[in-house]
């Protein structure tokens, strides 16, 4: 199973899904809208725990992929 997270300042979404071309395509237009702050695409399996540690880091079975606008900026302050 896997779970797209959308993090932003109205408030967190989520999606899940067994079809990981649907979610990517979802992951890719949410960070191209700039909507969402973070977004994060994992894998999880049921019965196990998955979530955020106590610094905001995710942990789950795999994390896919993993943006933060917060990253973005960083790179455009240093001129990448």
């Amino acid at each position: 199973m896997l779970i797209l997270i959308m993090c932003s300042p109205d408030g967190d979404t989520y999606q899940l899904s067994d079809n990981p071309e649907v979610l990517k395509k979802k992951f890719d237009r949410e960070k191209e809208s700039r909507f969402c702050s973070r977004l994060i695409l994992a894998r999880v399996k049921q019965d196990i725990e998955f979530g955020f540690g106590s610094r905001g880091d995710f942990f789950a079975e795999e994390v896919i992929e993993e943006w933060d606008e917060k990253d973005d900026l960083i790179r455009l302050e240093r001129g990448e």
